[in-house]
């Protein structure tokens, strides 16, 4: 068992390698989140279309491509108000939308699968 000494070595050894190796995995797994957090603040400034001043909607195309397989899971089997003739114009009421993103930090599975796009 190491001693809290030993483990704190390791990271400062760990963050002197990782400053002089662009290939490090500390780099890595620090560009994997930053850009998780990036894909998530996009998702977050969706617009949102007023209806009524508590009714409010986005439009399913504006959903980023790098959530669809995760958001088509999250959604399996609802009714989600798809436009017959124009499915760019298909509606998802904004409470629903906060619901998968509040899904999506607590199911961070994407965010492992986003550091292959590095």
């Amino acid at each position: 068992m190491k001693t809290g000494k030993q483990i704190l070595e390791g990271l400062f050894d760990d963050q002197r390698a990782a400053a002089h190796d662009p290939h490090h995995p500390v780099n890595d797994q620090l560009r994997a989140s930053l850009l998780w957090k990036k894909h998530l603040l996009e998702l977050i400034q969706i617009p949102r279309h007023q209806l009524r001043p508590d009714d409010s909607y986005v439009l399913i195309a504006d959903i980023p491509e790098y959530f669809k397989t995760e958001f088509e899971q999250y959604f399996l089997g609802q009714n989600l108000s798809q436009h017959v003739d124009h499915p760019d114009e298909s509606r998802l009421d904004s409470k629903r939308l906060d619901s998968f993103i509040a899904y999506l930090k607590d199911h961070p599975s994407y965010k492992l699968q986003s550091s292959d796009q590095v």
